[in-house]
């Protein structure tokens, strides 16, 4: 059986700018390089790598490379979950930037979750292992 690894995730937004702001603020990722696709976009990268490619969800141009539109960013996604490490620095930023977050604990591996919302009802959560 094949193990998948989570490559990206692909946001269509309303407000573009908005939620490029938000997922910078938010997850402390960085822009970076990005084809030149006929439609604007931004990738969004951690660690090196583009782990968001964000889209405006009003560019018909990019349905040839995506398919039909939901005009929202949340659609069928609720939410994106990014693993790591570093709980107490997390916490500390989204507080320094002021960003509402809510905590919960996966019952049985006591996992810590950190759920930050988002425009357009998308949310990020974090992932802290035990360890």
């Amino acid at each position: 059986m094949t193990v998948w690894d989570l490559d990206h995730v692909l946001i269509l937004a309303n407000d573009v700018p908005r939620m490029r702001s938000f997922l910078i603020d938010a997850a402390n990722l960085a822009e970076g390089a990005r084809p030149k696709f006929p439609f604007a976009g931004h990738w969004l990268y951690s660690g090196g790598r583009p782990l968001i490619h964000l889209a405006s969800a009003e560019d018909d141009r990019t349905k040839g490379y995506v398919g039909p539109h939901r005009k929202s960013a949340a659609g069928a996604v609720d939410h994106v979950a990014l693993s790591g490490s570093g709980y107490d620095a997390l916490v500390a930023h989204l507080q320094r930037h002021h960003l509402d977050y809510f905590e919960r604990r996966v019952p049985e591996t006591m996992e810590r979750q950190v759920f930050v919302p988002g425009p357009e009802g998308a949310k990020l959560e974090f992932v802290f292992r035990q360890s």
